[in-house]
Formats: structure tokens, sequence, C-alpha cells
């Protein structure tokens, strides 16, 4: 005789709770996170209901709820995820009574809904803490491609990616600025090639749904013009701007790295004495096969700057909500490794 949906959930989360309790920590759960339909965000792949049936969520960490698109003001169900032992997945863990609040047919780039990982009490860290104990800390690691990477949730394993890079070692922190419920750092200056823009502290809010960092237009414009600058003293090659960006180049006037188009190196200095360096995988964008530009972009006058995901692409990225800082790594690239080296 078979097992029921519920009974099988329930013996597979004892499987999973069994093997946590004999390495004695809470359980740390992952998914897949993939580019969106259009290439320009990202979703998250989850299991919902008994039995879980494959979902996809925008992932958008100012969220502040769990969202999906459903006929009522809110639905309770269960979610499943993967744990893991921070190098492969090991037996799923089913989080029961999950709160979702219900959306209409609002396009949600192919998605059912979002996955808002806010410090909001209905967000999923909250949700995850609340209902079975999680530690309120996430880390994922972006593509740029198809492949999938890693999200995340808890703590007690170090991150390890094929093949056998530990990058738990290779975290940076900075702390957190207190926020309603969103995410930013303090960014104290920029430097390009050794040269400092000599900035005065400025809040740089994190996103996972803008693509391209945006700065504010005094910032932005002496961050391209220490760009251009050196970019010329090197005979970088400029051509012609393509929306939206107005810094290009032509790309066989520059060297190819390991990190990438081997432009002026960008390090965003950030609170607590961390540099954040942006090597040319990060910094520049190719739009064309002879052309590449300046991969940032000007956020007007009076808005705020925005760390966008290009720029986070095959780094990895931690948020400790308890703890109060934000982690980060050098690209992956430079380790031997990258965000799709992850053993699903």
């Amino acid at each position: 005789m078979g097992l029921s949906p519920s009974t099988g959930i329930f013996a597979t989360t004892l499987v999973a709770l069994a093997l946590l309790q004999m390495v004695g920590s809470s359980p740390v759960l992952v998914a897949q996170v993939t580019t969106s339909g259009s290439g320009d965000k990202y979703v998250v792949k989850l299991g919902v209901g008994s039995p879980p049936r494959s979902e996809l969520f925008l992932l958008d960490i100012s969220a502040d709820f769990v969202s999906m698109k459903c006929a009522s003001l809110t639905v309770v169900d269960n979610v499943t995820f993967n744990t893991t032992n921070g190098e492969s997945i090991q037996p799923p863990f089913t989080v029961e009574g999950m709160n979702f609040s219900c959306i209409g047919s609002t396009d949600h780039d192919g998605a059912e809904g979002t996955l808002g990982l806010s410090q909001a009490k209905h967000s999923l860290p909250t949700q995850l803490a609340t209902k079975s104990g999680i530690t309120r800390k996430f880390a994922y690691c972006l593509t740029g491609g198809s492949s999938p990477g890693p999200i995340f949730f808890g703590s007690g394993v170090d991150y390890v990616f094929q093949p056998g890079k530990n990058l738990s070692a290779s975290l940076s922190f900075t702390p957190l600025k207190k926020q309603l419920n969103d995410y930013a750092v303090t960014l104290e200056d920029i430097v390009v090639d050794s040269a400092a823009l000599n900035l005065t502290n400025h809040t740089l809010r994190l996103s996972s749904v803008q693509l391209y960092t945006k700065l504010t237009t005094p910032i932005y414009l002496s961050l391209r013009s220490a760009f251009r600058s050196k970019a010329a003293s090197r005979n970088f090659t400029r051509v012609a701007s393509v929306s939206p960006f107005d810094t290009c180049y032509h790309s066989s006037s520059i060297n190819v790295t390991l990190l990438g188009y081997a432009v002026p190196e960008v390090d965003l200095k950030l609170g607590g004495n961390v540099t954040w360096p942006l090597f040319g995988s990060s910094s520049v964008v190719s739009v064309s096969d002879s052309v590449l530009c300046f991969a940032f972009l000007d956020a007007g006058p009076i808005e705020e700057s925005v760390l966008g995901t290009y720029q986070q692409q095959d780094h990895l990225i931690q948020y400790d909500l308890e703890g109060g800082k934000f982690g980060f790594t050098g690209p992956l690239n430079g380790l031997r490794t990258a965000c799709s080296d992850f053993n699903f």
C-alpha cells in the first residue's frame, strides 16, 4: 500500500530532521535560482502544496510578503525545500502553514508570485524562523546565463562549490544600515585604479530586481569621468553610446583576462573598512560582438543609489538579518569556480 501525500511529506521531513539532529544544527535549506523569462530578473523554484508542485517565484529582497496567484486575500499552504550540507542537496524538508498573500494576474515575468525576502514579519526569512526555527540568514549566487545558482536559507554549514571551493572563507562583511524592512549599506567611497572619488558617506540600497547599478547623478558623473580618464590612458577606442549606456568602447582595443575585460578596476569602499572590487566581468557589459559599455547608470539628481544584480552576478551574496551584516565574495571566476558550480 502506497503512502498518502501527507504521510510521504511527514516521512521525508522526519528523515531530514534526523540527519540535522545528527550534525547538531537547524535546517539549512537550498533552492534553485535562475534568470526569468525576460532575462533581467531572477526566479526561485519551490515546491508548493501537498504533494509539492513546482512553482517559480520572483526573487525580491525588498518585498514584504510571499505572494502567489490566488482568488482570496491570503492562502496557507506547505512549502518544500531541499536541505543541504553546504556542498550538495540532502533530503527534502517541508515548512507547514506558510502564509501567502494573494495577487491577481499581474505580470511577474512568468512567475507564480513573489518571494519576499525583506525583514518584515510576513517575509520568507521571518516565516521560516517562526515556523521552523531556521536562522534569519540567506545567501544567493546569481548566474548570468540559463544555468541555475543556489539560494540558501539558514546557518550552520559552509558554502562549498565545485571543485571543493569553500566560499564561506572568502566572504567579507559590512554592516547593514537600519532600514524599515529592505537592505542597504554605507558606500564610503569609490576608487578607480587607485584614484579615489573622495565621496562623503552615501546610502547604497541593495536590489534583486534592478539589473544595472544606478548611482545618483553627482556620484555617477564623478565615477564616469574617472573611468573614462583611466580608459583613455590605456588607449581604449571609444565608440557611439548604446542605450541605456553612455560610455562604450570597441572590444578589440581591450584585452581579456580571467576576470573579464582588462578595464580599470572599480572598488566600492564600504562601511567597516571593507572593499568590494569590481573587475571587467562586473563593470562592463558586452552589447554586441564588437562593443562593450560601462555597466553603471545615472539614477538622477534625487533618487537613491541602488546596487543592481549585474554587479552581483557570480559573487556569493549573504544577508545576515540576525547579525545585521551583509556579506560578499570577490568574483568567483577568480576563485576558479562559478555560481553554476553548486552541486544540485
